[in-house]
């Protein structure tokens, strides 16, 4: 006999409820291993770890005022409107890296309309650096016209057509975006155009990510990636 046959269909409400209810347990659970996952490389890397408000694993305050500081002093794009997760800070080279999951919550603006995102940033600070403030993205027709109403200034290299049909590239300071994104560091981006890098500079640090977030098995790669740009960088 079947349940309707036999009246004993279930409460759409109560399975709706009970279906949430398992949603919210797997995502804990799926959030509680990722966190593992990266305080056991964190160890590997020998970087630090902490936790969007500073802690530990453990539930203990671990950073220290200049990890906290640097953190906080990373105001990109790709870094507002959120919050970090699983956070490793370490030295590479004698330079600063940060490797972050970055939670950026849902916005409504004149002129557009985001859900919750997710994805892991990569940030490298070089005091020797001077670099222009300037943001490479990913482009397409619908971002470029969002840029233009929103007031953002196009910089274009027609001398570099692979280039510029792969991103969106904008900035205050023409000239200086023009010198510091040399040739060889735009055939690095166009390297790159498949994996959706968005990459943004300003003074001794430089971030980016790929649009979402990565396995912490690919993150020692991400790194490669980073002092592959500081390499060409220092080169500009």
């Amino acid at each position: 006999m079947s349940l309707m046959s036999a009246g004993l269909m279930p409460n759409p409400f109560i399975v709706v409820i009970g279906v949430a209810v398992v949603g919210v347990v797997v995502y804990l659970a799926r959030r509680r291993l990722r966190r593992k996952k990266w305080h056991d490389l964190a160890g590997h890397l020998h970087f630090r770890f902490m936790d969007e408000d500073g802690k530990g694993p453990d539930g203990k305050l671990c950073a220290t005022e200049k990890d906290l500081a640097l953190v906080k002093s990373l105001s990109f794009k790709c870094l507002s409107g959120g919050y970090h997760l699983n956070v490793l800070i370490g030295e590479a080279q004698q330079k600063s890296v940060v490797l972050a999951d970055y939670v950026e919550e849902p916005s409504h603006t004149l002129h557009s309309r985001t859900r919750r995102s997710y994805r892991t940033v990569c940030a490298v600070v070089d005091k020797e650096l001077d670099l222009p403030s300037c943001h490479v993205s990913s482009s397409g027709r619908i971002l470029e016209a969002i840029n233009r109403m929103a007031g953002g200034q196009d910089v274009n290299f027609g001398d570099a057509p692979t280039f510029s049909k792969a991103f969106l590239v904008e900035g205050q300071d023409e000239d200086a975006i023009r010198s510091f994104l040399s040739q060889p560091l735009r055939n690095r981006f166009v390297a790159l155009a498949r994996t959706g890098v968005d990459f943004e500079s300003r003074g001794s640090t430089f971030a980016f990510h790929y649009g979402k977030l990565i396995r912490p098995s690919n993150a020692e790669a991400m790194i490669k990636v980073a002092f592959d740009f500081l390499a060409l960088l220092k080169k500009a």
